[in-house]
């Protein structure tokens, strides 16, 4: 009975639905958008049926060009009528859109968004520039004062003063032509020679019907070029001093140069400094940087690592030809430079010869040529475990314009070292001896010292230091070494060139 009653109740309930679910379509029809009327001051769209003021609200957007616009809403029945803050204006594009959000007041929504698109522009063709002069790569060989530029319809000019811009910078003013389809950039200043300018117009330009330029315009024009190869100096130059170089084709040894320098070129034009380095060469090698100028692309200096050694031997810079400006115009001729740092101020010191008292006369002389001499301490002047105090005077030439040794520099750089603990000499205290008073001393009229008178007669500058020394002899026998390092200095902070050590047979 059950199962019969059910065959029967289950078919009847499925026909009774789709009878009701017809009929709701029937009562309650779908939300639809019948018309849209467009005024100058509102906008009026006409719902099938009266429509849920808030949801219809919500659901609405209208849109000018892409900024939204707001504005107020009043409702008549099944129409909803929107007002602007700003009216419907002339050379606009509008998108009015209702979304599914929209319901009438017995709930039933819009099936699609409602999307009605409409324009006020009177031109839909986009503004372009027809010319521009001078025009795009234009290498202009006089001076440039004025940009003339025509476009293909009348622009606002606020638009056109937004959108355009020159580099480098330069102020400017505008004449515009009555119609407004062309403009002259007049240049308040003269601009630069030789100098590439890059004008822009970007998208932001409008037409008085405000159609925007489709892309960014761009045109780049040369100011004055010179076609004149660019041409350069050398110069050897210090803080406080500065030397033009000669090139060998004027038959030039380049000399006096200080060992403390760097080199300078200074060019005509603005040339591609990063490509400098493949152009430069010096002979024998040297290590040396070199630093563009990149504020003004017209200058390379040029720093060696290390001070070249004074008077050592002769260089030779060579500077190829092919250095080109910032517009490909290359240096015709390739250039040698020979140069020798040989500057007096930077001569270092050279020690001449020394004179030691061993208590005998004549004085005992030190230099190259007594080497390997017996150095005699006689027991009874210098006794074996006393101190006993005697006499070294030495003497160095110097720069020319050098005043004296440094004693700091001396009392470090003089020392005696010996073999087998033969004897202990230390220097204990110095005092220098300027040329004019070397005929006092002891040694003036010794054989050793004619050598030292004849350079003074050949005006060499030559500087005297007497030392007191402490003596601790012994009766062994060895070696004396009197050395002089490189620390030693004269008050231009000329250092001795090389260390000196001279052997000595003590006995």
């Amino acid at each position: 009975m059950r199962n019969i009653y059910c065959k029967i109740i289950l078919p009847v309930l499925l026909i009774i639905c789709t009878l009701f679910i017809s009929c709701a379509d029937l009562i309650i029809p779908e939300l639809k958008v019948n018309n849209i009327t467009i005024t100058e001051d509102d906008i009026s769209i006409d719902f099938s049926q009266d429509v849920n003021q808030n949801l219809a609200i919500e659901a609405f957007t209208l849109k000018r060009d892409s900024e939204n616009q707001n504005g107020r809403f009043t409702f008549s029945g099944s129409k909803m009528i929107f007002t602007p803050n700003n009216k419907i204006q002339d050379g606009y594009h509008y998108t009015v859109t209702i979304t599914t959000k929209a319901e009438d007041i017995y709930g039933s929504s819009l099936m699609l968004p409602y999307v009605y698109n409409f324009t006020t522009k009177g031109e839909k063709n986009t503004p372009q520039i027809e010319s521009i002069t001078p025009a795009d790569e234009t290498v202009s060989t006089e001076a440039v004062t004025q940009l003339d530029i025509v476009f293909t319809k009348a622009i606002k000019k606020e638009s056109f003063q937004n959108s355009f811009s020159i580099k480098p910078s330069v102020s400017y003013k505008t004449e515009w032509a009555l119609d407004q389809k062309s403009v002259t950039v007049i240049f308040d200043k003269p601009l630069q020679n030789s100098t590439r300018y890059t004008v822009t117009i970007s998208k932001s330009l409008q037409d008085t019907d405000n159609n925007y330029l489709a892309n960014q315009f761009t045109s780049i024009f040369t100011n004055n070029q010179n076609l004149e190869a660019p041409e350069f100096v050398l110069y050897s130059k210090t803080d406080t001093e500065s030397l033009e170089l000669l090139s060998t084709e004027d038959l030039a040894l380049n000399e006096n140069l200080r060992t403390g320098s760097h080199l300078y070129l200074d060019f005509s034009k603005e040339i591609e400094v990063d490509k400098f380095s493949s152009y430069f060469s010096i002979k024998p090698s040297l290590s040396y940087s070199i630093e563009p100028d990149y504020h003004t692309n017209k200058a390379i200096k040029i720093t060696f690592a290390n001070e070249p050694e004074w008077d050592k031997e002769q260089y030779q810079i060579t500077i190829k030809e092919g250095i080109t400006d910032t517009f490909q115009n290359p240096t015709r001729e390739t250039k040698k430079y020979n140069i020798r740092f040989n500057n007096s101020k930077d001569k270092p010191p050279v020690f001449i010869k020394g004179f030691i008292d061993l208590k005998e006369s004549p004085y005992y002389v030190i230099s190259n040529e007594t080497a390997y001499t017996n150095m005699t301490f006689r027991n009874e002047h210098f006794q074996e475990t006393t101190n006993v105090e005697t006499d070294l005077y030495v003497f160095f030439e110097m720069s020319p314009d050098a005043d004296s040794i440094s004693l700091n520099s001396a009392m470090e750089s003089i020392k005696f070292s010996t073999t087998n603990g033969c004897i202990s000499i230390i220097p204990l205290k110095m005092n220098g001896i300027s040329k004019t008073s070397f005929n006092s001393l002891p040694i003036y009229n010794q054989s050793g010292f004619d050598e030292i008178k004849t350079m003074i007669n050949d005006n060499k500058n030559i500087y005297g230091i007497k030392i007191l020394l402490r003596v601790d002899n012994s009766e062994v026998n060895g070696q004396v070494i009197f050395n002089i390092s490189t620390e030693l200095k004269d008050n231009l902070s000329n250092k001795l060139k090389e260390k000196l050590s001279l052997s000595f047979n003590k006995s």
